[in-house]
């Protein structure tokens, strides 16, 4: 299972015990101490457009311009089908820690590193191809 499936079943989680806008999600998330290194403001907004886009939660607009986020029957299925695996990350020593070093090849100056991998270049200390 990835990071960012591991972020969706904890956010489901979250919208199961109370729905909120992504604000709400990013305050219950850093209540539990999953906000931050693991799960910033994008990657929240992200989490939440994905799980809208799959079924599993409902936006609902409201006059004040916020959307609030509510789980919806396919959601509640899919987090009672992923409980053990919700439950270790929400029991794990200090919460969902996120995606790990492997992500950093995704960030940063590995990046360049990472793409000239993949493209069979060479690259130099500096991060430059040759």
């Amino acid at each position: 299972m990835s990071c960012g499936a591991d972020l969706r079943l904890v956010i489901l989680a979250v919208l199961a015990e109370q729905p909120g806008d992504e604000r709400g999600v990013q305050r219950a998330l850093a209540a539990r101490g999953l906000y931050g290194a693991a799960a910033d403001a994008a990657a929240v907004s992200a989490s939440l457009g994905l799980l809208a886009d799959m079924g599993l939660i409902a936006r609902r607009p409201q006059p004040a311009g916020q959307t609030v986020y509510t789980i919806v029957d396919a959601g509640a299925a899919a987090l009672v089908s992923s409980r053990a695996v919700v439950d270790a990350l929400l029991a794990a020593p200090g919460g969902y820690r996120g995606p790990g070093p492997r992500m950093a090849f995704r960030h940063g100056r590995n990046r360049r590193r990472h793409k000239a991998a993949i493209s069979g270049a060479r690259v130099t200390s500096q991060g430059d191809n040759p």
